[in-house]
């Protein structure tokens, strides 16, 4: 039994020489308060590594500060740029709106100007048809006068008697 003793009390002075060395090296640190450096070694602060400390943590605050300023102007910039991009959007897409609609009335006066030409068209076969029947009656009206003088009968010459005497005549 004695020596069941040395094992369950051997054991037992190990799990305490754990719980000391935990106790001792680790709990103090979560505990340690002001006292002790952040780095977790437990050493005590000086005044120096305070001051040099609150430096580094005002010279970090001063660069956040520039930080946001400077993102504050960049968001600034970013926002006049984006407004005038939406105001160049709105041009060209009235632009375009104005295209289109030219478009369309240059579509609508193509049609009406197709319509024209094909009335045009039209119009000039039907002048062309008439100058050609007017041709060919003048032709015909032409031909009729020449066959008319032609059938006309020539007239004889007009002789007259009256001065013209065979002999005596006695009366």
């Amino acid at each position: 039994m004695s020596k069941k003793i040395l094992i369950i009390g051997g054991s037992t002075v190990a799990a305490l020489l754990v719980i000391l060395l935990v106790v001792v090296f680790i709990w103090p640190k979560p505990f340690a308060g002001d006292k002790e450096d952040a780095s977790g070694n437990g050493s005590v602060l000086d005044l120096g590594d305070a001051l040099s400390s609150s430096m580094e943590f005002a010279r970090r605050q001063n660069q956040l500060e520039t930080l946001r300023e400077i993102l504050n102007r960049e968001r600034e910039s970013l926002d006049a740029i984006s407004q005038k991009l939406k105001e160049q959007e709105e041009r060209i897409e009235q632009k375009r709106k104005d295209i289109e609609q030219r478009r369309a009335d240059l579509a609508q006066s193509q049609g009406v100007l197709g319509d024209k030409e094909i009335a045009l068209a039209q119009e000039s076969r039907t002048l062309n048809e008439r100058e050609r029947e007017l041709e060919v009656r003048e032709k015909k009206i032409i031909n009729f006068e020449r066959e008319q003088e032609e059938k006309k009968p020539v007239p004889a010459p007009k002789v007259s008697f009256d001065g013209f005497s065979i002999g005596p005549i006695n009366r």
